[in-house]
């Protein structure tokens, strides 16, 4: 599912909650937990008849207060 990149730079750690998340990216493609945290995986991938053409991926880590932790984006373009 495509989610907004252009707002990925609006997350805050530390600051940045679930519910804002989720206003801006929409529910995780993923949902899982990395170390005891809560981790949600954003993905999204575009094909034409030779594989691949783009692809972007965010994973994030919330704390036990649902808060931000860290944060990983990654796309095989430059935005």
């Amino acid at each position: 599912q495509n989610f907004d990149s252009s707002q990925v730079n609006s997350i805050q750690n530390n600051v940045t909650n679930q519910t804002e998340i989720l206003e801006k990216f929409g529910p995780p493609y993923k949902e899982g937990i990395e170390n005891g945290q809560v981790m949600w995986t954003y993905q999204f991938d575009q094909w034409n008849a030779l594989g691949p053409a783009k692809s972007k991926d965010m994973v994030i880590l919330f704390d036990e207060k649902n808060i931000v932790r860290a944060y990983r984006y990654t796309t095989s373009e430059p935005e």
